[in-house]
């Protein structure tokens, strides 16, 4: 089992997540997608493709005694992908407000530091026959250009990829 040490910045973000209680050092996009969203399987299997690719995705924080070295990143034996997949659906009218309500209250929730520090929500109830994609990944995971890049690779080309929701 291959492992390594969170740097100084990471270990810095959850240093700075645990000095508060009411911080989530989460960083989140949301990506509006038309038409139906794909049956609860096939996004479970997509994304665990996808995932497969993200290393992080895989990797769960492993922390020492009164916390005298930085955390490592190790992998995750009991891996499950329907662990980071969630599904929800707005408010009606499904508006815009809706969303972005939703959207706030994922994102002020701490992510789970026993699991891979990542998830998945697909959004539906969205009107005109919308729905929606918050990916929510912890900072220490990565930032900025990095953060983006697995947006990416979890998301990207998703129209491509998903067929109608069945019923």
């Amino acid at each position: 089992m291959t492992s390594h040490h969170l740097n100084a910045l990471e270990a810095g973000f959850l240093q700075a997540e645990d000095a508060d209680g009411h911080t989530s050092l989460a960083l989140g996009a949301v990506a509006l997608l038309s038409g139906p969203a794909p049956s609860h399987d096939h996004l479970l299997t997509v994304l665990a493709e996808r995932a497969a690719r993200v290393p992080r995705c895989h990797e769960v924080l492993h922390e020492t005694q009164m916390d005298l070295v930085a955390p490592r990143w190790v992998e995750d034996e009991g891996f499950d992908i329907a662990h980071h997949v969630r599904r929800v659906a707005v408010t009606a009218p499904g508006d815009d407000a809706a969303l972005f309500a939703l959207v706030a209250q994922v994102m002020e929730r701490r992510l789970d530091r026993s699991r891979p520090l990542w998830e998945c929500w697909v959004i539906d109830g969205l009107a005109g026959d919308r729905w929606a994609m918050l990916i929510k990944i912890h900072h220490c995971v990565a930032d900025g250009v990095a953060a983006t890049a697995i947006f990416e690779e979890l998301c990207d080309d998703w129209a491509l990829t998903a067929p109608a929701a069945t019923t």
